[in-house]
């Protein structure tokens, strides 16, 4: 009896290699393996001498398939499952960039069951949990385990398997918008993680992408984009002006994605570049790319990258933006009518209203309405600019808002000339402080994103137009206004 159980057992688990098959693709591009890299239905458990235990399928396995249908996430597995009609179920995952496919029986068709229950596997996404080279379980949030996971295990591999997507490929044109895609997520994975970090690697990488989508922008506009992988972005990402764009704003220090880094101590002086950063944004504003002509504007109006000012070029770059949607660009044409700048003739009415313009944004704060609060509040335009930069400091306490201090410094730095007193107030904005009565709304919160616009400045004004004397003296005043109207 107990020999031919043994016989029954080696018959069962021979017949399970037989509907086992493995299928590799060499260095041709397959659909099937790319989107077992970059989907997320990973097995992280398979029970022991369930079907799909004796059939052969691992934990790490990525199912792909189920009865020749694309499945991704768990819930995509369950409904095949139990959508099927056939008690024998195939199932393809892919495994170290080769598919598999097996036949295995379901254990129950019950509509209530887990995947587990089925056919004895659960699954859960690649980066959720795993475990580090030292087979210890990593948690979601621990050492950037996540973005770090994201680089190596998806992005990184995407990208090598789609450098076999050539244009001889019949996918060629579905799957070049992926291939320009996670190129992009490849560079800002150098670019923006401290544990990852590699200029070097990133410039190259994104470069790349942006070639690539010149080179096919004409199969980017025309074809449907129904891949998952564009589930999250849009075309406009991925074209030649949005990455030049990107290539303009790493070489001129303008990269968001490099704050985490600043606050790593990661020197990123040595890759400014302000010649390469103008030359793609000028090629993206070329494009009419809103933000890079908005950036060119300001940069001509405020003489930055060592750029000459001039106006009148600002006023026409800034006001191309605004006919592009760029709402916040109302608010330096209003700058314009405002003290009568750039070849255009003062104007409270159109100043007025271009303020207000540059205020129609999504979720925008009470800090965007200081200057119409002052002009309303006045209800006249101010003689010159020193009339209005008083206007500004006086009203400082009334509004109490970061970015009504950063607005006054640009004032002060721009229509003024005072470097001195714009460092004071940039050096306020800058500071890592955490004011008490400033936070009775949302809004008046201290901004990252304006702590470090005012960093940024700071060392501009250091390195371009202010004494060591001055500088010191200027950070005397600004630490007496701190201590006496926010602390």
């Amino acid at each position: 009896m107990i020999l031919n159980r043994k016989i029954i057992i080696i018959i069962f688990l021979l017949s399970s290699l037989i509907f086992k098959t493995e299928i590799s693709h060499g260095e041709d591009f397959d659909p099937d393996i790319y989107d077992g890299i970059s989907k997320h239905s990973i097995i992280d458990k398979v029970t022991k001498d369930s079907p799909a235990s004796v059939a052969g399928i691992k934990v790490g396995d990525v199912v792909v398939g189920i009865d020749d249908q694309k499945v991704y996430l768990d819930k995509d597995i369950f409904l095949a499952l139990k959508n099927s009609k056939s008690q024998t179920i195939k199932v393809k995952v892919f495994r170290k960039n080769r598919i598999f496919d097996f036949k295995l029986t379901k254990l129950t068709p019950k509509i209530n069951s887990s995947n587990e229950k089925i056919i004895g596997i659960s699954t859960s996404g690649k980066c959720t949990i795993s475990l580090d080279d030292q087979g210890n379980q990593i948690s979601f949030f621990k050492d950037q385990f996540y973005r770090v996971c994201l680089y190596k295990k998806i992005y990184l591999k995407e990208y090598k398997y789609l450098q076999n997507l050539k244009k001889t490929s019949p996918y060629y044109e579905n799957y070049i918008d992926n291939k320009i895609l996670v190129t992009k997520q490849v560079a800002r994975h150098n670019l923006n993680n401290s544990s990852t970090f590699n200029f070097e690697k990133g410039s190259e990488y994104l470069l790349e992408a942006y070639n690539l989508s010149r080179e096919n922008i004409n199969i980017i506009k025309n074809s449907p984009k129904n891949s998952s992988t564009f589930a999250a972005y849009t075309i406009v990402d991925i074209e030649p002006a949005s990455i030049a764009f990107k290539l303009g704003e790493i070489y001129l220090n303008l990269y968001r994605g490099w704050a985490r880094l600043a606050e790593d101590e990661i020197d990123l002086g040595p890759y400014i570049d302000h010649k390469k950063g103008l030359k793609y944004m000028t090629i993206a504003a070329n494009e009419n790319h809103s933000k890079a002509l908005h950036l060119l504007g300001k940069a001509y109006l405020e003489g930055d990258f060592g750029l000459k000012r001039n106006e009148k070029k600002a006023f026409n770059l800034i006001e191309k933006t605004a006919r592009l949607g760029k709402t916040i660009a109302f608010k330096n044409l209003a700058d314009f009518y405002l003290l009568g700048k750039g070849g255009v003739v003062k104007n409270y009415s159109k100043a007025l209203v271009h303020y207000k313009l540059g205020s129609i944004r999504k979720f925008a704060g009470g800090e965007d309405f200081y200057d119409i609060t002052l002009l309303h509040k006045h209800k006249r335009l101010p003689n010159d600019s020193k009339e209005y930069y008083n206007w500004l400091t006086q009203d400082l306490l009334n509004f109490k808002t970061s970015s009504s201090i950063e607005r006054t410094g640009y004032f002060a730095m721009l229509f003024l000339k005072n470097y001195s007193e714009a460092y004071k107030w940039y050096h306020i904005c800058s500071s890592k402080i955490k004011p008490k009565d400033w936070n009775k709304n949302w809004y008046g919160t201290w901004k990252r994103n304006i702590n470090n616009n005012c960093s940024r400045k700071i060392a501009f004004l250091e390195k371009n137009l202010l004494t060591e004397k001055e500088i010191k003296s200027a950070k005397i005043a600004a630490k007496n206004w701190i201590k006496k109207n926010i602390n």
